[in-house]
């Protein structure tokens, strides 16, 4: 089983391999022009960017793999999978995620680097409640301001101390907020403030590490499954 994983940024390769997919091969696929265009190339619109996605995936589609995880939520936000040629599964990084934020009941606060990926990842996290058939979760969105920008510059170690700064200030004032990382780029920080305030703060990838080491997983139409795999069933399955 040969798992393409699409990045934005090289960082976001050490999360995905830390995670022990034992069942799968990687083949890791780093494209960090796009939000370079997006962010310095007044001509380069919306529309411009989701045809560089649907090409990015179409590319990688042809390359091999069996299935392709997209790990950049701004990818994933642009994508419009009913413009793909190719019958691929992908498997994008936010919705084992957004199970858990749906499962949060008491108000919470999500926090974004990238205010370009905002607007896409709440409609996508809306549209997801809706598929599970679940109240939207009661969530204020959050970006942290002027670190994106370095992590795009390669300064990853300042990006995360300034997001464990937010994240610290944050909750010495307000212990009891729920608060998540949306971004993978940014569960170092959030890990690193889990463990020296000693309190949960939500990110991406441990839900993912939690969906692919436990039963069987399948994916169906637009979804994963975890569950026992039914071999009628169109999709692919990482059998325990």
């Amino acid at each position: 089983m040969r798992l393409g994983c699409l990045h934005a940024h090289h960082s976001n390769i050490a999360y995905i391999e830390q995670a022990a997919f034992s069942k799968v091969e990687l083949i890791h696929f780093v494209d960090p022009g796009l939000m370079n265009r997006i962010s310095n190339d007044k001509d380069f619109d919306l529309e411009k960017a989701k045809h560089k996605v649907i090409e990015q995936i179409e590319w990688m589609a042809k390359s091999g793999v069996d299935a392709i995880l997209i790990t950049c939520t701004n990818y994933i936000a642009l994508l419009e999978e009913e413009h793909l040629q190719t019958s691929i599964p992908i498997i994008k990084i936010d919705e084992p995620f957004f199970s858990l934020l749906c499962k949060i009941t008491q108000p919470q606060i999500l926090l974004f680097t990238n205010s370009a990926t905002v607007e896409g990842t709440m409609n996508r996290l809306k549209q997801f409640a809706s598929w599970q058939n679940q109240p939207v979760p009661d969530i204020e969105v959050r970006v942290i301001e002027n670190s994106f920008e370095l992590l795009m510059q390669g300064d990853k170690e300042k990006y995360s101390d300034v997001i464990a700064d937010y994240i610290r200030g944050h909750l010495e004032s307000n212990p009891d907020m729920k608060i998540s990382v949306v971004q993978l780029s940014m569960v170092e920080a959030a890990e690193r403030i889990s463990q020296e305030l000693q309190v949960s703060i939500g990110n991406p990838l441990a839900p993912l590490v939690v969906f692919f080491s436990g039963e069987d997983i399948y994916y169906t139409g637009k979804h994963l499954h975890v569950g026992s795999w039914d071999q009628d069933k169109e999709g692919i399955a990482w059998e325990s």
